[in-house]
């Protein structure tokens, strides 16, 4: 017979635990220097273009 839990875990301590698998590493993307915004990599940024 397995052992099974004794009591539940909180929605915080999963959270917690799970955190780590979330991350992903955005590849060909860098942050702007001037605005400080999400941009392609060798590309205009479009928040600084526009103004």
């Amino acid at each position: 017979m397995p052992a099974t839990p004794k009591k539940r875990h909180s929605h915080a301590r999963s959270a917690r635990r799970n955190k780590v698998n979330s991350r992903v590493e955005l590849e060909g993307v860098a942050i702007c220097s001037k605005c400080g915004h999400l941009k392609k990599n060798h590309a205009k940024c479009i928040h600084c273009n526009a103004k």
